[in-house]
This record gives C-alpha cells, sequence and structure tokens, in this order.
C-alpha cells in the first residue's frame, strides 16, 4: 500500500497570534475570544477540504486519514494503489484541483477590536495595534511508496508504563478509568470499558526517511502555489509548459498532465498553474 501524503498549512498564522497577543495584554477573556475567531477560521479549512473531496464521486472518502494537525498545519494521507495507473493519475488529478481551490477562499481575520475596518476614520485610542488579515493556504503533496506504521507496536510496547505509574505491578493490566486517563496522558492509545470487557483502540501514524523527507519539503513551500513531489510526478504522464507564449523565463509554469477520462482515447490533457521551479 502507498499513500499521497497531503500537507495543508494556514501561512502566517504565526505573526496573526503574535500581534493577537498584543492585542489583548492583561485582556485574557479578550485573548480567550479573539482564538476563539481564529479557530473558526483554521476549522473552516478542514470542513472546506472535506466538502470539496465529498463532491467528488471518483474519490473513496474512507481511504482519506486525518494522521495529526502541527499547530495549523494538517498531515493527511491518502491510500492508492501505484500499480493501477488510471486511477492513481484520476486521484492525484482530484487531489491537485481541491487543493488549488483551497487558495481561492478568502480567509479573513480581523483584529480591529471591533466592527469598523481597518483604515476607517475611527478613534485609533479604542485599540492597541488594528490589524486586517486575509491569510494565504500553502500545500504539499507526494507520494509515501513504504510507510511505517508506528503506534500500534507502541501501544503494546509501553501500556505497562501506565500500571507502573499507578503501582499495579499484576502481569494482567487492568483497565479501568484510571488506566484509560493515562493512557489518553501519553497518547498510548483509547481504552475503553464495555462491562466486563475493554478494550483499546491507538492513533495510526507514520515515520520514515519518505516522510521526513516530504516535511522538509513542505517548509520551503510558497502560498498559493501547489508543491508537488519527484516521487508522485514520476508516477505521472505529464508535461511542463510556459504560462503563456513569450513568458518562458518567469519561475510559475503550467502543469499538463494526463488524466483518464471518457474520450476515444480514455486520456485527456488537463492544464493547471500548480507549479514554481
Amino acid at each position: 500500500m502507498a499513500l499521497l501524503s497531503i500537507s495543508i498549512d494556514l501561512s502566517g498564522s504565526t505573526y496573526v497570534k503574535q500581534v493577537l497577543v498584543e492585542n489583548s495584554v492583561d485582556d485574557s477573556e479578550q485573548r480567550k475570544k479573539l482564538y476563539e475567531e481564529f479557530l473558526k477560521l483554521f476549522y473552516g479549512i478542514e470542513r472546506e477540504f472535506y466538502i470539496s473531496l465529498l463532491n467528488r464521486p471518483d474519490l473513496d472518502f474512507s481511504k482519506l486519514f486525518l494522521v495529526k494537525s502541527i499547530g495549523d498545519e494538517y498531515w493527511y494521507v491518502y491510500e492508492v494503489d501505484e500499480d493501477d495507473e488510471t486511477a492513481f493519475a484520476r486521484t492525484a488529478w482530484v487531489f491537485f484541483e481541491v487543493l488549488i481551490a483551497l487558495f481561492a477562499s478568502e480567509r479573513y481575520f480581523s483584529l480591529d477590536g471591533g466592527d469598523q475596518p481597518l483604515g476607517a476614520d475611527w478613534d485609533s485610542s479604542a485599540v492597541t495595534a488594528a490589524r486586517e488579515f486575509d491569510l494565504p493556504i500553502k500545500s504539499h503533496i507526494d507520494l509515501i511508496k513504504e510507510p511505517i506504521e508506528v503506534n500500534l507496536e507502541r501501544y503494546e510496547y509501553l501500556k505497562d508504563i501506565a500500571s507502573i505509574v499507578r503501582g499495579d505491578k499484576s502481569a494482567v493490566y487492568r483497565v479501568d478509568q484510571e488506566f484509560i486517563e493515562l493512557c489518553n496522558r501519553l497518547n498510548l492509545g483509547s481504552p475503553d470499558i464495555l462491562g466486563d470487557r475493554s478494550r483499546v483502540s491507538t492513533r495510526t501514524d507514520y515515520i520514515g526517511l519518505e516522510v521526513d523527507r516530504f516535511f522538509r519539503v513542505a517548509q520551503f513551500c510558497n502560498p498559493l502555489i501547489l508543491c508537488v513531489g519527484q516521487a508522485l510526478m514520476d508516477k505521472l504522464i505529464y508535461e511542463i509548459e510556459p504560462a503563456a507564449p513569450g513568458l518562458e523565463h518567469i519561475n510559475v509554469k503550467v502543469l499538463a498532465l494526463k488524466v483518464p477520462d471518457g474520450s476515444h482515447d480514455g486520456w485527456s490533457t488537463k492544464r493547471k498553474y500548480v507549479i514554481s521551479e
């Protein structure tokens, strides 16, 4: 099994939070309200992403998995069969389109402390540092051919720690509410009790050199330009073209990708501005 690895990052959010704190010095309630508004914007990215995917009948939503959110960055994986050339190309193009569509949405966030927009004729003494933001998205997508799952075995290896912490040295682990809470705090899993039975579910996570490379590259992605990794591009039929005749010198190029469709030869060429040199 291979995975499409997808990073969606809210660019500029650290600066926004810095200004947010500056606008709520000595006012914890105001800071809480500002963070709540910011989180609505952050959650909106996730919701828009899901709705866009659900509107695509050629994509199986059950294969999508949110591994984790790291600060203001979402890390998703999607299970693919890299040997099925037709299905693989179609899936890749769906994600290209959906991710590019995320760039077009406005993500307006205001720290003006009221209803007046920045620049209006207002009393500047009413706020400390009025700011308005329209935060862009940056995104990276690549193929991970050999994902290594890390968390399932981690629980089996470390679950005795929860018993040692509470002084339970029995060979058989006693799963009760205290054990559940300790496991949750250590992110070992999510046990629960069903009458006289218990069960444990764990969060899937992945490690490996490919994962490390993915996040190293993601750090250098530019807002509003989709970064497509080399491993993914190697599996696709594509050409790189100038953005327009006579503009071969600019760094934004057109990705012309062969995508399966119902035409006479079964493939068509689609173009999107998605790459940067």
